[in-house]
This record gives structure tokens, sequence and C-alpha cells, in this order.
């Protein structure tokens, strides 16, 4: 989504400042914040930006495997101080690219699973150095980094285990196996 929580216009001003680099940025999707994302692309003349629009929801993780590096970014909030789960993040991660998390929250499942790096948010700067340190990385570091993310995902946020972990919160471990054997 290009939505304003996303704080996108951050990312795009990363891509302003990496114009001369070897990196291009690809959004898609839709959103209130598009418009706007794609009128300051053109006026700033950005080459290596391109935007396209959603796809269906089973062509994301293909769509998702074909990038080096996925980012994820939320505005500076005291909401995501309690702690983030966006869904983007787990089609990220199990997509098994390294992910650039440019979130502040109580939560950091990037950094906890070694899936990627964490930058500040809302800081063109940080992310422009963080998309440069993940380039810098070996093939095999960033290939590293996506399987890392992978296997945590499937661990922690598989619908099995987010059952288990559910029942395990009201049920003694007796009853759940009566429950699972129901």
């Amino acid at each position: 989504a290009h939505g304003i929580a996303n704080a996108l216009h951050h990312l795009l001003e990363a891509a302003s400042l990496l114009r001369d680099k070897n990196v291009h940025f690809v959004f898609i999707g839709d959103g209130q914040e598009k418009k706007a994302l794609v009128q300051k692309a053109n006026e700033r003349g950005l080459p290596n930006v391109t935007f396209f629009s959603k796809i269906s929801k089973r062509a994301i993780p293909t769509a998702l495997r074909k990038m080096d590096l996925l980012f994820i970014g939320l505005q500076k909030k005291e909401l995501f101080h309690y702690g983030i789960s966006p869904n983007k993040l787990y089609d990220y991660m199990m997509a098994g690219r390294p992910v650039l998390n440019a979130v502040d929250a109580s939560n950091d499942p990037v950094s906890e699973s070694g899936c990627g790096i964490t930058v500040e948010a809302e800081n063109a700067q940080a992310i422009a150095g963080g998309i440069l340190t993940i380039q810098a990385k070996t093939d095999a570091e960033r290939t590293a980094m996506g399987a890392a993310g992978h296997e945590y995902a499937k661990a922690n946020y598989d619908y099995k285990v987010l059952a288990e972990n559910f029942l395990s919160s009201f049920y003694t471990a007796e009853h759940k196996t009566e429950m699972v054997n129901a």
C-alpha cells in the first residue's frame, strides 16, 4: 500500500540520494499517496524509480522473489512503539530476500531473525545508507539473510504455529490435546 503510514516519501528521497548509484527502486501497488509519489518522482526526474499498479495477492510471492532487497517503512508514531506485525513483512520473509526495515517499534522481527537491517524511520539518509550496506554484502551474505527470514517466518508465523500458541494460551496441555484430537 502506498499509504501515509508507510512513509514512502522517505524511500523516494533515498532514491533521489542514490540516483547515480547502481540501485533501482520499484514501487508496486496503489493507495492514497501513490499520485503524490509519482508526481514527486517525475518532478525530480528520477531515472532509478519505476511505479507499477497493484498486483494480485497470488502474484506477490513471485514479484518479491525477483527483487534484491525489500523495504518496509512506517511513520514515527507512538502506536508502533507497542509493536508491529505487518503482513507484508511476513510476505517479505517468506520470499527469502533481505529486508530493509525503517520502523521504530518496540519489536524488531528483522533484526531478531537476521533477515536484514533496521535503520531509523523517516530518515532518507539512513535508508540510503542501509541500501548501500546490503548492496555491499556478498551474494552469499544476502542469500543467508533471506534464508534466515524465511526460516524465522516458518518457525514463528506459520498458521499451525500461531494456532498452537493461541490454544496454549487458553488451555492446559491436557485440554489442548483433547481439542486437537477431536
